[in-house]
């Protein structure tokens, strides 16, 4: 399923295989400087999704949801479409965290195993 949206300051498009505005064209009557923003702020946001850090992913999302905003409001459907994509990424980034943190933990404790498993005499 794709997804299409015209926005005040530009037009964008989505598909299912990951792949996020990939062209960013000027609306009509746009500002300019909040155009340059809003295209700055996606491109950073594809940067990191080339990049692939989950942490930087996260970050960029939430940005660029403020971003929409800051610019449009709070009920603007290009702002609720990236809040979406920022819970999406942003778990992806928790669930990876919590995961490296149990491995840690594991690794902490691995040493003492052989001390736990020993019966007491």
């Amino acid at each position: 399923m794709a997804v299409v949206c015209i926005l005040s300051t530009a037009a964008c498009t989505s598909n299912q295989s990951g792949k996020l505005f990939e062209s960013v064209q000027p609306a009509r009557g746009s500002g300019n400087s909040q155009q340059t923003i809003v295209i700055d702020v996606e491109n950073k946001y594809k940067i990191a999704r080339q990049q692939g850090d989950l942490e930087q992913i996260c970050k960029r999302a939430q940005l660029t949801a403020s971003t929409y905003f800051y610019i449009q409001g709070y009920d603007s459907t290009t702002h609720q479409f990236w809040k979406s994509i920022e819970s999406r990424d942003c778990k992806a980034f928790q669930a990876e965290e919590s995961r490296m943190l149990k491995e840690e933990a594991i690794q902490m404790i691995s040493p003492f195993r052989s001390v736990m498993n020993q019966t007491i005499d």
